[in-house]
């Protein structure tokens, strides 16, 4: 399975979870998309998008109450 698929049910899973949310998330993800698509990048900004976009979900699971 690619980057690209694994994010595609990402994104319908948290936008179902969070439809107010909606552009931030396509934002993440689109990001997501990009820099995992490619290895250079990924190497230099995988992590740090990821635990921005971690940090960002755990933050809307608190607002929502669930964390």
């Amino acid at each position: 399975m690619t980057v690209t698929v694994q994010l595609a049910d990402l994104d319908a899973q948290v936008i179902a979870r969070f439809p107010a949310d909606t552009d931030t998330l396509r934002i993440f993800l689109d990001e997501l998309v990009r820099v995992l698509g490619d290895r250079e990048l990924a190497a230099r900004e995988g992590i740090a998008l990821l635990t921005r976009f971690e940090d960002y979900l755990e933050a809307l699971l608190v607002r929502e109450g669930w964390r």
